[in-house]
């Protein structure tokens, strides 16, 4: 994750807490500093607005959730191993950090992601050079089937993020976690 001040840190830890509890319209500047045992000032000396605190509280899970994928990115592995762990660490993040994967997915405010748009592209350029050069390798030794990178890691997250999306807003569904193994399979049918 970013480094940041303690204080700054706070605030995002309340606010991924109070925007699962309460939702993002809900939630109030107030609320989060007195959550937060911040003040108003503080606030928006490290945010400047509320959209701007979300959007950067959207950058912080992002590449939380990004980090988590590209530490299972091993070049000497083969891919089918590669695309099972993958796809297990995708499901155990979101088990594991279920208000950060509610937030991520539910896809925060316009005006939120809007005031990190270049930072958004920036993860996400960063995290395709992560895995580009195993996917290369792959294409190279043709062990995966030949995709642009952003339609393969579509392909290969898709499902699973669908799984996920369903069971986080839905508690009575089945824990995505039932579900891994199948997943893995029908990627590395479709990928390999």
């Amino acid at each position: 994750m970013r480094k940041y001040g303690s204080s700054k840190d706070a605030f995002f830890a309340i606010g991924i807490q109070l925007i699962s509890e309460y939702g993002y319209q809900h939630l109030s500047v107030s609320q989060l500093c007195k959550a937060a045992k911040a003040s108003n000032g503080s606030f928006f000396h490290h945010f400047g607005s509320k959209p701007r605190f979300t959007g950067e509280l959207y950058l912080n899970v992002l590449e939380s959730y990004q980090n988590a994928l590209a530490q299972v990115v091993n070049e000497s592995l083969p891919a089918k191993a590669v695309i099972a762990a993958l796809i297990s660490t995708h499901i155990s993040w979101v088990v594991e950090n279920i208000d950060e994967a509610s937030f991520l997915l539910s896809h925060p405010s316009t005006d939120s992601l809007e005031t990190v748009k270049e930072e958004i592209k920036q993860l996400n350029t960063q995290f395709q050079s992560n895995m580009s050069p195993w996917y290369q390798e792959q294409c190279d030794k043709q062990t995966i089937t030949l995709l642009p990178l952003e339609v393969f890691y579509f392909q290969l997250i898709g499902p699973a993020q669908i799984i996920c999306r369903n069971w986080l807003s839905n508690p009575d569904s089945t824990n995505p976690k039932v579900h891994q193994e199948h997943l893995i399979n029908c990627a590395v049918k479709a990928l390999t």
